[in-house]
């Protein structure tokens, strides 16, 4: 059964909530804002699985590239705030970022996948992954993958490394202390990039269904792991099985790094109120004007992903409907990650919707099955 708060008109959610926790879900929470007011705010566990004794509402888990709606929006902060310009060169702010080609690659085109960086071509190690000025410099040398703004494809890890130097070199900071200074602290989130220390204990392990377990332990054949996908989802061999190895998420190095793509930490509360906040004013605040709100859910690249080779559509950061990935409505802009977490928020309805999970499934780029059924029922309503 879980616990926390639904308003009445919405209870039948947490009937479907709860039975994706029989399902098994091991640990998970959801939470939904409508108008700006929290409606739903639910959380719950399979008690007697080890890692999620004592779950409760302050848990948090890994949510993967649903992180990435963090990063975006930092960097739209800054441009809100006329920091940053969209069509500017990332060489205006980062010089060394010029070389090989890449001096015409704008902010916008990063922003939207279009930047033609999904990896690098040498190799990297796990610590130059955590230690991060390693694969900024590669970054910096490194020549496209196809012209830029010809094609777009899935940044799967380098988004956040790009995202994270523009961040830092505009204001000196990282992005996860610029998130957490600007962003999170004013609107009250419990959300980190780059999780402090006495947090720790707070945030579950994460654990894998039995599809995920076959996939993490296939021995690749060669032509897989010379592929553009699988070179982009490991960062070259960074991250081997595309980094998705639970001992590495579950690692206290890896969660105290700043992975501004991949490790996000947070739980449904936190990350609806995040996307709520973009909809209309949380605590008092307005972050982001409107009419960059507008266009960050505005396309930008669409069609074959030249990672992915599937479609895929790109707002300003945001993964919009289309193809695989379907929220609410074409105007939802929002960003899953992989085993099952996702937030998104709808203009239109003006709500915002999280689901966080800690039992990782099969789901990628798209809506897992089991915020799927929220979904479902949302729409019934």
């Amino acid at each position: 059964m879980w616990q926390g708060y639904i308003d009445p008109y919405f209870k039948s959610l947490g009937d479907v909530f709860a039975e994706n926790v029989q399902g098994g879900d091991k640990g998970s929470s959801f939470c939904l804002h409508i108008e700006g007011r929290k409606v739903v705010d639910i959380w719950a566990a399979e008690n007697s699985h080890e890692s999620t004794k004592g779950y409760n509402a302050n848990n948090f888990n890994v949510i993967f590239s649903a992180t990435k709606a963090a990063a975006a929006l930092c960097v739209l902060h800054l441009v809100g705030k006329n920091l940053l310009k969209l069509d500017a060169s990332v060489a205006t702010y980062w010089p060394e970022f010029a070389a090989s080609g890449k001096e015409a690659i704008t902010l916008r085109m990063v922003l939207s996948h279009q930047a033609g960086l999904p990896t690098v071509r040498g190799s990297v190690t796990r610590a130059e992954l955590l230690e991060n000025r390693s694969v900024v410099s590669a970054l910096a040398a490194e020549s496209p993958f196809w012209t830029p703004g010809l094609h777009h494809g899935y940044h799967a890890i380098t988004f956040g490394t790009l995202i994270g130097e523009i961040v830092r070199r505009v204001t000196g900071k990282t992005l996860g202390q610029y998130f957490q200074d600007e962003i999170a602290t004013p609107l009250g989130l419990d959300f980190y990039i780059g999780l402090p220390t006495h947090i720790r204990k707070q945030v579950g392990n994460l654990s894998i269904t039995s599809d995920v377990q076959v996939l993490l332990t296939k021995n690749l054949t060669s032509s897989e792991t010379e592929s553009l996908y699988w070179r982009t989802a490991s960062l070259n061999g960074a991250l081997h099985g595309g980094g998705m190895q639970l001992p590495w998420w579950n690692d206290e190095a890896v969660l105290a790094a700043e992975l501004p793509a991949s490790n996000g930490i947070t739980n449904a509360r936190y990350l609806s109120r995040l996307y709520a906040s973009t909809l209309s004013p949380q605590n008092g605040i307005c972050l982001w004007p409107e009419a960059l709100i507008k266009e960050a859910f505005t396309t930008q690249s669409e069609g074959i992903d030249a990672v992915i080779g599937s479609i895929t559509r790109f707002g300003l950061g945001f993964l919009l409907s289309g193809g695989e990935t379907n929220y609410l409505t074409p105007d939802s802009f929002g960003h899953p990650g992989f085993g099952g977490s996702i937030g998104f928020a709808d203009p239109n309805a003006k709500m915002a919707f999280a689901y966080v999970t800690n039992t990782l499934d099969m789901s990628f780029m798209k809506m897992d099955a089991r915020p799927q059924c929220l979904l479902n029922e949302l729409c019934g309503l």
